[in-house]
């Protein structure tokens, strides 16, 4: 490597530390700000009121924290309108960002998150079914309240692998909430979702300071979605095989581009 490479080299790591020292203070301070809001508004609102604003709120608020961090969206497709069950692969907490900003659903999430200070009262209140991974009891209280909240023609937002995955495919995916929305004659919605840049993938033990650093030291973090059409089948199991091929062929499209 000759000296202009090293010096542009280091020049990009500097500018890159100093974007995303500003967007991790800007990110910390407006959401404790917009959080601290948040809770106070909730508190004079009535029970059935709250869920309401609050998703009407986190859109709004997730909306400005994407073009804040230099999100920027390629989407295809159509929003789906109505009562839906959305399911889609996982990469990264992005996902969400992305998704919850563009649609007024409920989101699925795992029990720990409830547990956050501050940010787990606020997913509560603004549209989050919190669902327990490690006991089949758990579980089965965490599809009760899918089946309560799709009967109650709320819409719903599942990452149907459970966890974030750097596969080129579905791994193995859990598909209660499918089979209850199947059962329940709502629509079926897939998604696939990736990244230009794979360093922004969330994977495993990946911290969220480094990882924040890799993606918003970046002037844009390019993410990819794909609203699919609705799903249909013969059976439970057809349904379920036509929302896997589809997502992996929207993933297999993005990697042929």
């Amino acid at each position: 490597m000759n000296l202009f490479n090293i010096i542009n080299s280091k020049m990009y790591k500097l500018i890159s530390l100093i974007i995303g020292s500003i967007r991790l203070i800007l990110f910390i301070i407006l959401g404790f700000t917009f959080c601290f809001l948040f809770i106070i508004v909730s508190w004079a609102l009535s029970k059935d009121v709250k869920p309401i604003w609050g998703i009407s709120y986190r859109t709004f608020l997730l909306k400005f924290a994407n073009w804040a961090l230099g999100i920027r969206v390629s989407r295809k497709g159509e929003i789906p309108i109505g009562q839906c069950l959305l399911v889609s692969n996982h990469r990264s907490y992005i996902d969400a960002t992305v998704i919850l900003s563009e649609n007024k659903v409920y989101a699925v999430s795992k029990e720990e998150v409830r547990k956050w200070p501050i940010i787990g009262y606020v997913a509560g209140i603004s549209g989050t079914i919190f669902i327990g991974r490690f006991s089949s009891i758990d579980r089965k209280k965490g599809l009760y309240e899918i089946k309560n909240a799709l009967i109650e023609k709320k819409s719903i937002l599942n990452f149907i692998q459970g966890t974030t995955t750097i596969g080129d495919k579905l791994k193995k995916t859990k598909n209660g909430s499918i089979v209850t929305a199947y059962n329940l004659g709502i629509p079926i919605y897939p998604i696939s979702i990736d990244y230009n840049d794979k360093s922004n993938y969330w994977i495993g033990k990946d911290r969220f300071v480094p990882h924040f650093f890799r993606t918003f030291g970046n002037l844009t973090t390019r993410v990819n979605i794909t609203y699919h059409d609705r799903i249909e089948g013969r059976d439970i199991n057809e349904v379920v095989f036509n929302v896997k091929k589809t997502i992996n062929d929207g993933l297999e499209t993005y990697r042929l581009e």
